[in-house]
C-alpha cells in the first residue's frame, strides 16, 4: 500500500473513545520527553518506524516552567506492550498508558511485607529497585550495592558483598571496609573531639614521611633526669645544672594532649 493510501486509510479511522494495543519499536526520543514510537496493532502494522508518530505518556509526570521544574518519568523499553489512545481522535497525537503487569520477582520480594508497601522503581534488567516496606524501611538497590533507611531510622550503605559498609546509628557512625579508607582534601582535614584515638594494630604513621619510631616521652625523660642527676653528683662545679636542663627539656618536648602507645 502506498504511503498516500496508508495516510488516507488512517485518517478515515474513527479513533475517538477507542483503546488500542501496540508494541514499542523506538524509544530514543530526540526531545528527551519520554516519548516513544508504538506499532499500534491493527492501525500502524504497515507503517515503517520513521512514519510512526511519537506518542506522549498519558500521565505526564514532568512539570516545568522558565524558572525550572520537577517531576518523574520512565522510558518504555523496546518490545513493551502499551495501551494507546488518540487525543481528540487525532492520528498524529497518540498517548500511551501502561498495561499493568506486575513482575513476578517483585511480587515475591514484597509478599511477606505487602501491606503498606510502595514500589517507586523496579527494573529487573537493570538490577534496580527502589521500594518502601513497613518492616524493612526504604531500600535502594543498584546491582550489588544498596542503601537502606531502616524503620528505626538508622541508615546503612553497603557495597558489593559487604566489602564496605557505612552505618549511621543514632549518635554513632560506623565505617567498615575490608581494604582501605582514604580521605583527601586540597586544604585541611579537621577532626575535632575531646579524645581522638588512632589504633594501628601493626603500625601508625604520622606526618608526610613517618620514618621515625614514636617515643614514649615520659619513661625516656625519667631516664634522662636520673642520668642528669648522676652527672651532677659526679661534677660538683655545677651542681644541679644538668638536672635542671633535663627538666626544661621534658616540659618543652612532652605533649599533655597527644599520647601514643609504645609496645
Amino acid at each position: 500500500m502506498s504511503t498516500k493510501n496508508q495516510e488516507k486509510r488512517l485518517l478515515s479511522q474513527d479513533l475517538k473513545e477507542k483503546n488500542w494495543i501496540g508494541e514499542v519499536v523506538e524509544n530514543d526520543d530526540p526531545e528527551i520527553e519520554f516519548r516513544c514510537k508504538i506499532k499500534v496493532f491493527g492501525l500502524f502494522d504497515d507503517l515503517e518506524t520513521d512514519s510512526i508518530p511519537w506518542a506522549f505518556p498519558a500521565n505526564q509526570g514532568i512539570f516545568a516552567s522558565e524558572a525550572g521544574g520537577a517531576g518523574s518519568g520512565s522510558v518504555p523499553k523496546i518490545g513493551t506492550l502499551l495501551k494507546v489512545t488518540f487525543e481528540n481522535g487525532d492520528i498524529y497525537s497518540p498517548m500511551y498508558h501502561a498495561i499493568q503487569n506486575i513482575n513476578p520477582a517483585l511480587k515475591e520480594e514484597i509478599r511477606d511485607d505487602y501491606l503498606g508497601s510502595h514500589v517507586i522503581a523496579y527494573d529487573e534488567d537493570a538490577d534496580l529497585k527502589i521500594l518502601y516496606q513497613p518492616d524493612t524501611g526504604i531500600k535502594i538497590h543498584l546491582r550489588d550495592s544498596h542503601v537502606t533507611i531502616n524503620p528505626d531510622e538508622s541508615i546503612t550503605i553497603e557495597h558489593r558483598d559487604s566489602l564496605s559498609i557505612i552505618e549511621l546509628v543514632g549518635d554513632t557512625v560506623n565505617v567498615v571496609t575490608q581494604n582501605r579508607i582514604e580521605m583527601t582534601a586540597d586544604t585541611d582535614i579537621i577532626a575535632t573531639a575531646p579524645q581522638a584515638t588512632i589504633n594501628g594494630t601493626q603500625r601508625t604513621t604520622l606526618g608526610p614521611l613517618g620514618n621515625f619510631g614514636a617515643v614514649g616521652s615520659e619513661p625516656l625523660w625519667a631516664f634522662l633526669k636520673s642520668l642528669a642527676a648522676v652527672v651532677d653528683a659526679k661534677w660538683p662545679p655545677t651542681p644541679g645544672i644538668n638536672a635542671a636542663a633535663a627538666a626544661a627539656g621534658e616540659v618543652a618536648s612532652t605533649s599533655l594532649n597527644n599520647k601514643v602507645s609504645v609496645p
